[in-house]
Parts: structure tokens; sequence; C-alpha cells
């Protein structure tokens, strides 16, 4: 998997361990406490460290909850493929082993002789072969043994043998263990948990939606690994760019339930509150308990459980745990806290949260919430945020009654989907529409967001894009000149892609079109055809000034101009063999980017960005 040992992300960590056990090799004892979250990956580290460990003796030493209240009883298993070595000891120590162990009678053993037994059975099988002992799951070792274990890992020193322990992060756990090196696992960097995700699915994932999986899950292996198993292609993908907390594996939710569930209702609820709002506004949460009668103090009972931090914003100190705490809840659960929530927005001014929240505490079609939605998301496209641009106009369209209206928001939810970079979700939402009930420019969009998801996934229907997006063009013919205009120029940009392969249309036809486009309305768009078509239809020295022409009027573009059309001047400037011009065309429209911020671009799709630049 391109990692030390089949582990991605844990180099320095699977370094760390093999340096103990090469200590232990060479007659320097020592030991480690790996802890951290479940699911971690705890497990894996130290299963990989046994794996590589060559010229060691194993012994494990797991921790069960069915022997937590039995004293002694790890300790008993670690003493049978060592019981050879009890003759070996002085009398003390083996009579307080074979008490501790259950196999001789008398008074309760003193936890510091049965110490120094475990000690010298470890020396006297070292002495015949190094020794590393693995404890996993330590957390649930009887408070006993662990004791024992704790005390021996605390005194290896000229000894060959080490012991590795595995546990959750845990109070009673760290206070035992106090004096032993602790090696804290925190999730995997995003890289590497996007790796994890991508080698543990069926089929591919779009990047973006890649990204925002392995941030949701704080790279946690085992929910990333559940996740992939879980839940379809699809059903991630829509759930990495909803605004509801992300689904939470099996394993993990249990885990997260039980804690949570152990807690007093209002309390609950205020951390049902806390997850259903995506912003971490402290007097949003505290105005929407008041909606629902909760004590004041409510918050500060989560932040004192550990559950999260209230300064200055609230938030939960594992995004898991918030997953938990809304998944958990049932329909009707949620729905009550999102209206809560929609109410004290309302209260509180918060325009496009009072509308989203209501949208969630709806059941069934609301054509005046999926309105107000609609807002919502051309606010956030103005504001460059087209994940949350295509999440809220994909709960419009849901929310509004079968007709023209409800597919055109799907196909701008497309839109801004191709404009995050999600060309996955943007195929799924497109599948969900209903041509019929498309009017002729929503569908010369469907047409066009089809044909440039193709190029950016790189699908063999991308010999047609060109073919389709004429197609779009005369869709938006005598409805929108602009958006032909873009349809057009468009097309031109897709043969590049697909060169001789190109099927459906030919140069010369694609010339004319673009050359009778031109004449629709003045602009740079027309400039730009002009010279398109004339690099095409005309000899290339009559071509060359309207070809500078055009390049001449890119160059002079406002940065909104630059992001839209700077990509043509490629094709432009290289049918003129003007380097500089190229390079200077294309550093503007780079600095015009980065001005704007990510994926900030305009076009006249109502604030999205049909296709990738």
């Amino acid at each position: 998997m391109g990692a030390e040992g089949g582990l991605l992300g844990r180099d320095a960590e699977q370094r760390q361990v093999r340096s103990l056990l090469g200590h232990a090799r060479n007659g320097r004892g020592g030991a480690l406490l790996v802890s951290g979250e479940p699911g971690i990956g705890k497990t894996a580290l130290l299963e990989a460290a046994l794996a590589g460990a060559t010229r060691l003796r194993q012994l494990r030493v797991d921790g069960y909850e069915a022997e937590v209240t039995i004293p002694f009883a790890a300790l008993q298993r670690l003493m049978i493929p060592l019981r050879a070595y009890v003759p070996s000891l002085p009398g003390r120590h083996q009579q307080a082993l074979q008490v501790a162990a259950g196999v001789a009678d008398g008074p309760p053993p003193d936890r510091f002789l049965v110490g120094l037994g475990v000690l010298g059975m470890l020396a006297a099988a070292g002495e015949v072969e190094p020794v590393v002992c693995a404890v996993d799951d330590a957390h649930l070792l009887d408070s006993e043994s662990l004791d024992v274990l704790a005390f021996v890992a605390r005194r290896l020193e000229a000894e060959s043998a080490a012991i590795i322990f595995a546990g959750r992060d845990d109070a009673n756990l760290a206070a035992q263990m106090a004096g032993v090196t602790t090696l804290g696992l925190a999730g995997l960097a995003p890289d590497s948990a996007i790796r994890l995700l991508v080698s543990s699915l069926p089929e591919v994932i779009d990047p973006a939606a890649a990204a925002q999986i392995a941030a949701a899950t704080g790279g946690n292996p085992l929910a990333l690994i559940d996740l992939a198993n879980e839940l379809s292609i699809k059903q991630l993908t829509e759930s990495s760019f909803a605004d509801e907390p992300f689904p939470v594996g099996h394993h993990l939710e249990a885990f997260y339930l039980r804690r949570i569930r152990h807690l007093p209702p209002d309390l609950q609820q205020w951390l049902l509150i806390a997850a259903a709002d995506s912003t971490g506004n402290v007097d949003l949460i505290r105005a929407a308990g008041q909606e629902l009668d909760l004590p004041e103090s409510a918050g500060d009972a989560a932040e004192a459980a550990g559950l999260v931090v209230l300064s200055p914003s609230a938030r939960f100190r594992h995004p898991l745990v918030r997953s938990a705490a809304y998944n958990a809840a049932q329909g009707g659960q949620r729905r009550r806290i999102h209206g809560a929530l929609s109410v004290a927005s309302g209260r509180l001014g918060l325009l496009e949260l009072e509308a989203w929240h209501a949208a969630k505490a709806t059941l069934g079609l609301d054509a005046v919430v999926a309105d107000r939605l609609e807002r919502v998301a051309d606010l956030a496209g103005r504001r460059g945020g087209f994940a949350s641009r295509a999440s809220v106009l994909a709960q419009a369209s849901a929310l509004t009654p079968h007709g023209g209206r409800k597919y055109a928001r799907l196909v701008a939810a497309a839109e801004a989907a191709l404009a995050a970079g999600a060309a996955q979700l943007a195929k799924s939402l497109l599948d969900d529409v209903d041509e019929d009930a498309l009017d002729a420019v929503s569908r010369g969009r469907l047409v066009s967001a089809r044909a440039s998801i193709a190029i950016f996934t790189a699908d063999p229907a991308l010999m047609n894009a060109a073919a389709n997006m004429l197609a779009a063009a005369e869709l938006f013919h005598g409805h929108d000149a602009a958006l032909e205009q873009n349809a057009l120029i468009k097309a031109f940009e897709y043969t590049l892609a697909a060169e001789r392969l190109v099927q459906g249309t030919t140069l010369t036809e694609l010339g004319r079109r673009m050359r009778k486009g031109a004449e629709l309305h003045d602009g740079i768009a027309a400039t730009i055809l002009r010279a398109l078509s004339a690099h095409i239809l005309l000899p290339y020295d009559e071509a060359v000034p309207i070809m500078r022409t055009a390049v001449d009027a890119i160059a002079g573009a406002e940065p909104e101009g630059l992001l839209q059309y700077g990509a043509i001047s490629v094709a432009l400037t290289t049918a003129l063999w003007d380097i500089a011009a190229r390079r200077d065309c294309l550093e503007r429209t780079a600095e015009a980017a980065r001005d704007a911020g990510p994926c900030n671009c305009s076009t006249s799709f109502s604030g999205s960005c049909p296709w990738p630049s």
C-alpha cells in the first residue's frame, strides 16, 4: 500500500515501535503504551509490529471485557507459555505467582512480589530468546494484572524483553500506566486518509468527496473502512456534500452511542441541537435550547463531560461524537430540533440558517420553503460556496412539487457540484432529472453539464462532448444569446481534448456555427467566436488579425472575463505562435483566480460554475 509495514500514514510510529524491539534484541528492555480513540489503528500498529518482529519470541495477553472483574486473569494467561521459568525464581516469587494464578493456596499475594516474579520470568525467557509481550485492549485488563504489568514495564532495563500495550484514551489506564512511555495515535493525515478510503472502495470516488469524508471522520481508519463497506459511492458522495453530520460506521457508532445514552435526557437533547447546527454558534444553540425548555446549564454539562468545547464557539471534541449524536436520533426528533433551530435563527436574524433548518424540519413538499432555500443557494454561489450551493439546491428540489422548476433546480445543483469538483455527484443529480419537464434553456444546461462531466472524468463520451455542446447551443438559441455563445466556445474547447477522435460533428461545421453565433450579441464572447471560426475557416494570413484582436480582448479583460475566457487564450496564442502573449494571458488568469479564491469562478448560470476551467 505504499507505506511501511503496509500501514498508511504510520511510518513514524512504526519506526518508534521497531526501535523498542531492536533494543530488546540487544539486551535493553523497555515498554510502550500505544493509546488512542476507538478505531484509530492501535491494533493494526500492534499487528504490523509483531508481523515484522524477527528473532523475537512473541507473547499475547489481550484484554477481555468478560474477565475485567476476575483478579489476575490476564496474568494467568501470560504465565502459561512462561511456566517453565517459574522454578528458576526465588521461592517467595514462585508462591506469589502461583497463588495469583490460582494454582496454589495461600494468603492474598503481595503485588510487589507478583511483579518481581513476572519480571524474573521475562528476564529468564529473554536469556534464551528475546521476548516481546503484546497487550491489546489494555483498558479491558483486570486491574490487578494491569498493575503488575505496568510495574514490570517501568522496570525493564537490562532484560532482553519488551512490552507493548495498546489501549483507548482512558483516565484510569493513563493513571495505572504512569511512567511508561506513551505513543498517542491521532487520525491519519488527510492524504493518507484519502488513500485508505480510495483503496477500500470498489469504485472510483470524486477526490473532492474523498477529502470531505476524510475530514468528517477525523482520519479515523475504522470509520473510513466501515463507510467504504457500508455505503454506496452515491451515498458517500451525497453525504460528503451535505451540511448535516456524516454517518458513522456501525463499529464506532455503537461505542459513541453508549457514551451518549448514559447521559441525562436534557444533555442528550442539547447535544442533538449542537450536532444539528453546522455553525457552532453558541447563541443560536442556546436560543434553540430555550425553545425546547432546556436548562441553561446543559451546554456547561456537555463541556464538563468532555464532549464539546464552548469557547469561542461550540465544537465537538471529535467529529464522530457529533455524527453519532445526530444520526442515532429518529427522524421526528431531528425535525423537532431543526424546527427549534429555525425559529431561533429567525429570532437572531440569521435568515440563511432559518431557511436551511426550516427545510430540514419539513416533511413532504413545501414550495415556499424551497423558494427560500434557492435564495440561500444563490447567496452561497455568490460567495464561492459551490459545495453548499449544490447541497442546498438538491434539498430545494426535493421540497419542490413535480414540474420544470423541480428539475431545473437539480440541474443547477449539478452545475454547482461540478464547480466544486464533484463530477460524480453532478452525474448522480442529473440522473434524477425528468428531461421532459424542462424548458429549452434548462435542457440546454442539462446537455452541457453532461458534456462537461465527460470531460471532467475523461469518460469516453468526451468524443461526443463538442457535438453535445452544439446541441446545447441550439437549445439556447432564441432564448439566451450569452449562454449560446459560451456553449459554442466550450464546443471548440472540447474538440481539443478529443482531437481526431471527435464524433458527431466536424471542425468545419463547428467553425460555421461559431461564425453564426458571433453575430448574436457583441462582446468578448463574440470576438472570440469570430477568431476561432476564422482559425478554422479562413486562410491563415487572413485569420491572424482576427485572432490577434481576440487575444488582445482577453488580455484586456476584467478579472471576471479572464476567469471565464482565459483558458481559450491558449488555443489562440498557440495558433499565433505568440509564447509571450500566452504566458501573459495565463499569468493574469491565474492571478485573477487567486484573488477570487478557490472555485470562485463566475458565469451566467445563476452564480454557479457549470464547467471546469
